[in-house]
Order: C-alpha cells, then sequence, then structure tokens
C-alpha cells in the first residue's frame, strides 16, 4: 500500500535527501581514494584546503555509513533502516546526509558545549593562569615575544602553570569538549573525561596542524559556513558579527600558531587552551 499525504511527503524528502547524501559522499570517497597514499606533508604540498581536508575525513566518514549505503536487506526492511537512521542523524549519519536546519541545529548544541568549556576552564584553577598568558601570547602573535621561550616557561616546564600535569580531569574533559564537542554525545564531563580525552585532544591538534598549513591560502575564500566551522573546530566561541571578523580571527589564530611552532614543539592540550 503506497503511502499518502505528509507520510508520502516525508518518504519523498528521506529518499532525496539520501540520494545526495550518497551523490556526495561518492565524491568526497573519489577524492581520498585518490589521493590515499599522500601523508600530511604531501597533502600540505600538493592539494588544496578544501581537497587535503576531504582526503583527512573522507575515509572515516565513508565507512561509518557503509552498512548503511550498501544495505543488502531488501525493501521495505531497507528504507526502514534508512528512516531510523534519519531519526538519529548525527550518530548513525554522516555529514554528507545532513541537512541545512539539522547542521544549524548541530551547530547550536556544539557551541553551548564549548561556551561551557570555556567557563569551566576560566572558572577553574587554571583561570589566573590563562588570563596572565593572554597578553604575552598577543605579543608573541605580533612577533614582539619569542614563542619558544613562552613554551619553555609556561607549558613545557615541570610544574610550569599550564603544563599537561597542572590539569585536572575537569580540565581535560572540557578541552575534550572544545576539541571535538559532538564527541561527547551529550554525556557529561566526567564520562567525556573516561573516554580517551587525551587521545581525542592529540588527534584533533594534529588534524588542525595540517590544516593551518593551508587555510592561509585558502582564508579569502572560505563560504560563511566554511568560516564558522574553522573558528568552530578551533575552540572559538561564535562571537563574531561578520565573515571578515571570523576571517580576522583566524588570521591572528595562524599568526600564533605559526610564531609558537616556530619556537618548538606544541602540546596538543596548549592548541585548544
Amino acid at each position: 500500500r503506497r503511502p499518502s499525504g505528509p507520510r508520502r511527503q516525508r518518504v519523498r524528502r528521506f529518499s532525496k535527501r539520501f540520494g545526495g547524501g550518497v551523490t556526495q559522499l561518492w565524491a568526497d570517497g573519489r577524492v581520498a581514494w585518490t589521493h590515499r597514499r599522500l601523508g600530511p606533508d604531501d597533502r600540505i604540498r600538493l592539494l588544496s584546503w578544501r581537497d587535503a581536508r576531504i582526503a583527512r575525513t573522507a575515509p572515516r566518514q565513508v565507512l561509518h555509513v557503509l552498512w548503511l549505503v550498501f544495505n543488502p536487506l531488501p525493501p521495505p526492511l531497507g528504507l526502514v533502516c534508512i528512516a531510523i537512521s534519519y531519526q538519529f542523524p548525527r550518530t548513525m549519519l554522516a555529514p554528507q546526509f545532513h541537512g541545512t536546519e539539522e547542521m544549524e541545529r548541530f551547530f547550536r548544541d556544539d557551541e553551548r558545549t564549548r561556551r561551557a568549556a570555556v567557563d569551566a576552564l576560566l572558572g577553574g584553577p587554571l583561570g589566573e593562569a590563562l588570563a596572565a598568558a593572554a597578553p604575552i601570547l598577543a605579543a608573541v602573535a605580533r612577533g614582539q615575544a619569542d614563542g619558544g621561550s613562552f613554551l619553555d616557561a609556561t607549558v613545557l616546564r615541570d610544574g610550569a602553570p599550564l603544563s599537561l600535569a597542572r590539569l585536572t580531569a575537569g580540565d581535560r574533559s572540557a578541552l575534550r569538549a572544545l576539541a571535538s564537542p559532538g564527541s561527547c554525545c551529550g554525556s557529561s564531563q566526567a564520562v567525556c573525561c573516561g573516554c580517551s580525552a587525551s587521545r581525542t585532544t592529540s588527534a584533533a591538534a594534529a588534524d588542525l596542524r595540517e590544516d593551518d598549513a593551508l587555510l592561509g591560502a585558502a582564508l579569502a575564500g572560505l563560504k560563511s559556513a566554511e568560516l564558522r566551522d574553522a573558528c568552530a573546530r578551533r575552540g572559538m566561541l561564535d562571537e563574531f558579527p561578520t565573515d571578515d571578523a571570523r576571517r580576522l580571527a583566524l588570521r591572528r589564530w595562524l599568526d600564533l600558531m605559526g610564531a609558537l611552532r616556530q619556537g618548538g614543539r606544541v602540546p596538543p592540550h596548549f592548541v585548544f587552551l
């Protein structure tokens, strides 16, 4: 029996979105497959910012929805699986399948998570150390202070105020929330901290190192959604009134991180601090 009325429209909408998601996933998968043998240094040297990002992320996205795209169940069971996946789009679907409204809702959810993480860091034991480091970091970004000396004195030295050893469980959980807010899946900070917070933060920091190397050349041509996403992936709160303000913030980020990386190794936790 064919569905009718609103039910039929909903089925058509899901089918159209699923087909569009498969098409986009296939295109991204081809880009990733073409460049599958390239390491981070080769991607930085040979690819554009967008292609390098696709090459990094598409393999995981394809594996995430492989069971759904190549669903062996005959109709109507296969359609039921698709319908169920759209009831839990963030956990069961890749970004290629998300609609505009869903993406906006996910961004707002992540923004709340990031804001809570920032409040926890600034209001916790590290708050005073972060406030004291802020003007020095501004000077480093302007080339008026040495990044290596700052890292040695404030981050890398044993007992330094922003060293890894000074982080509490709550601090590590907050850093994970900044690095990957969607990975907490709405769970509490204590639960997130038990879910390999350090590994998540390290992976996100390594991804940003490659992304930073290509972002500068692409910054002028990024769309509004890409600018907002680039800021969010660096733990920035969405407090910018215009895209030009986002570009300026990202340019300042690149100046700062470039100066710090020239001065020495930047620990993953400090990337998000």
